[in-house]
């Protein structure tokens, strides 16, 4: 007795544990495949420009005088100093929460889509039809592509998770990474051209997917964003001048020729996922932004201002009215004037159809009056309806030139 029993013991037991984590039994269904390609857009949006504060997004605002702000908050005051200071990589410097947010997010998001691809690949699978098939081959190539091209664009190198490729590949350059981004974009144009892709189960494009303002997303219009994406990466993944001369520039004319034709806009919701969180903090008040007169100042037509700016010492810089034709700017001789024509220039009202900046009211210039190259009496104000319905409503995602 005691002998069986000793040997009855000695057998394992065999138990599936439900929460390991399991590749195949986690999209066993067509349906969970689908699903985890449908939310593909909307984790590029939330993982560059949408979902956090704490991303690329507002350096890169503060580098390119998109906005300015001496707050350390998001990394945004060392990114916005001049001279400009070294970019640090350490592990746990100040700014690697911004840093690594795109690079972490847009990984994910290779990696998750390269799986979802493979199963839709595998012998015998179908989520339907073969239009089903190729429509979401066709989205999940399209995400795979803006994934790989914004971490081109950001960073220096990334790893290029495919169908098909290494388990773990090594870093390259982000040359490479582009090169790959745009071979997704390539395969996804020509699924989407595949007539039978509009077959039973094919296109369009369930509103959902891209949340466009416009719903549903017809095979044409698709092949046009997916052009339009081309265009902007392959342009915009040159960093020097020798880069910029050998891009091939007839490639990206004829792309933008047969790109969008109008503004993408995204519907916006942050309750269903879809936000724009930067705005927030950039209508919290002066602080957070100001318009600086290194790129407004341009807009003057009154005479030598913004030269006469640009020959002062960088902290000895003070702001001036511009005075300009273009309407995104208000009308007015003087800042009084100008602030009637901004809605009366108080932070959180909304400014006429049209313009874009507010000369503020003068109580609200705030701390960030600092006399220094950075400070102007002008905010961007184009959002600020959006803004006060809590970023509820539609907001451009890509716009025509």
């Amino acid at each position: 007795m005691a002998t069986l029993s000793l040997a009855a013991c000695s057998t394992d037991l065999a138990v599936t544990n439900p929460n390991n984590a399991d590749i195949t039994r986690a999209l066993a269904r067509p349906s969970d495949v689908e699903n985890l390609l449908a939310g593909g857009f909307n984790q590029v949006v939330n993982n560059t420009t949408g979902g956090s504060n704490d991303n690329l997004n507002n350096s890169f605002q503060v580098m390119s005088h998109e906005n300015y702000t001496g707050l350390a908050n998001f990394n945004m005051g060392p990114r916005a100093g001049l001279p400009r200071t070294p970019i640090l990589n350490f592990p746990n410097n100040p700014g690697s929460a911004s840093v690594s947010n795109d690079f972490n997010g847009l990984s994910r998001l290779a990696r998750s889509t390269t799986i979802a691809l493979e199963r839709l690949g595998t012998t015998g699978f179908t989520l339907g039809t073969p239009a089903q098939d190729l429509r979401a081959r066709a989205y999940g190539r399209f995400i795979l592509g803006l994934a790989l091209g914004n971490l081109a664009l950001a960073y220096d190198s990334a790893a290029v998770v495919v169908p098909g490729g290494e388990a773990v590949p090594a870093l390259v350059s982000y040359d490479s990474v582009m090169k790959a981004a745009i071979k997704q974009l390539d395969d996804a144009l020509a699924d989407a051209s595949n007539t039978a892709a509009a077959g039973a189960g094919g296109f369009p494009l369930p509103a959902s997917w891209l949340n466009l303002s416009t719903g549903s997303v017809s095979a044409d219009l698709f092949q046009r964003i997916i052009r339009s994406y081309r265009a902007r990466f392959r342009a915009e993944v040159a960093r020097t001048p020798a880069e910029r001369q050998a891009v091939n520039w007839g490639q990206v004319i004829s792309d933008a020729q047969n790109g969008i034709t109008a503004d993408l806009n995204i519907s916006m919701n942050p309750a269903t996922g879809w936000t724009q969180a930067w705005v927030v903090q950039h209508y919290t008040g002066t602080n957070w932004h100001v318009m600086t007169p290194m790129i407004i100042g341009m807009a003057d037509s009154t005479g030598a201002q913004y030269q006469a700016w640009l020959n002062q010492p960088l902290l000895n810089r003070q702001p001036f009215l511009i005075r300009t034709p273009d309407r995104r700017f208000p009308a007015g001789n003087d800042r009084a004037a100008q602030q009637a024509s901004s809605n009366g220039g108080g932070q959180g009202a909304v400014l006429p159809t049209g313009v874009y900046f507010r000369n503020r009211v003068i109580a609200n210039d705030g701390a960030a009056a600092d006399g220094t190259w950075g400070f102007s009496w002008y905010d961007h104000g184009r959002f600020q309806a959006f803004q006060n319905a809590a970023r509820i409503g539609t907001f451009p995602h890509m716009v025509m030139p």
